[in-house]
C-alpha cells in the first residue's frame, strides 16, 4: 500500500519503477493517491505520462483517488505492507497511521 497525493515528491516514479523491477505476477500494488505534481518534485510530461500509463496498463496496480480517510484507514487494515518513498515531507502521518493498524512499513530514509 502506497498513501500520498504528492505523488511525484513522494517517490511515486521510483515506487513503479521498483514494482515493476519485483517481477512478480502475484504482487499487488494498492495506490491512494490523486497523483498530482505539488512542490519540491517536478517530473518532466514523459515522466508523467509513464506513470499514468503504467498505473492504468498494470491488472496488479489499483488506484484510489480522492477517498474519504476511513476508506484509507479500512485499506490498511487489508494490506500486507505499508510503502513510503518519499523525497520531502515534514512529518508523514501515514506512516505512524500505517504502524498503527500494524503494518511493516519500507521507507526511505528522510
Amino acid at each position: 500500500l502506497f498513501a500520498g497525493n504528492g505523488f511525484y515528491r513522494k517517490g511515486g516514479i521510483e515506487l513503479l519503477k521498483a514494482f515493476q523491477r519485483l517481477g512478480r505476477e502475484d504482487a499487488r500494488l494498492c495506490i491512494v493517491s490523486t497523483l498530482e505534481v505539488d512542490w519540491g518534485v517536478e517530473p518532466s510530461a514523459a515522466e508523467v505520462a509513464w506513470a499514468e500509463r503504467t498505473i492504468a496498463d498494470d491488472p496488479r496496480i489499483t488506484l484510489h483517488r480522492g477517498i474519504p480517510h476511513a476508506q484509507l484507514l479500512q485499506l490498511m487494515r487489508q494490506a500486507h505492507v505499508f510503502v513510503s518513498t518519499t523525497f520531502a515531507d515534514p512529518f508523514n502521518n501515514t506512516i505512524l497511521e500505517a504502524m498503527g493498524a500494524g503494518l511493516p512499513v519500507i521507507a526511505s530514509k528522510v
